[in-house]
This record gives structure tokens, C-alpha cells and sequence, in this order.
């Protein structure tokens, strides 16, 4: 399976005006913004997508640096 890396966020600090979600990167714990339920969705989906081997099934969502790193290292693995 692979997926953009959407798991479940860990942790939500949306505020009212706004849907953008502030997590928590499950790789480096840098806080990131995520726009999953923003009309356009999250940055995430922009990049390649990484393959579901790259990450464990239970991670949580990562920062765009974190998942640019995965993605160039499976990339490379690829190669």
C-alpha cells in the first residue's frame, strides 16, 4: 500500500478560525501545520508518495523535512 503519510495526528491544536491542524512530527517532534481539511489538503499530498514499506503502519504524520528525507532515501533505495 501506498499512501501519502496521513496517519492519525498526534495531536490537534486547531483553532476556530481556522482548519489548518498543528502536529507534532512523529520522526523529529518539530510542530508542524497540517491541511488535511483544508480545501486543498495537506502539503503532504504535493510530494511523492512514499511507500508504505518506508514507515511503520502505526507512525504518525511527519514534518515536510522528515518526509522529504524518506521519500529521497526510498528514492535512492529504487535507484
Amino acid at each position: 500500500m501506498a499512501a501519502h503519510h496521513r496517519p492519525d495526528r498526534q495531536s490537534s491544536d486547531a483553532s476556530p478560525d481556522t482548519d489548518v491542524t498543528a502536529t507534532h512530527c512523529s520522526r523529529c517532534g518539530a510542530a508542524f501545520s497540517c491541511g488535511i481539511d483544508e480545501p486543498g489538503g495537506c502539503w503532504c499530498a504535493r510530494l511523492p508518495v512514499l511507500p508504505a514499506a518506508a514507515v511503520s503502519a502505526d507512525a504518525g504524520c511527519l514534518c515536510e523535512a522528515c518526509l522529504a528525507s524518506l521519500i529521497a532515501a526510498s528514492a535512492r533505495a529504487d535507484g
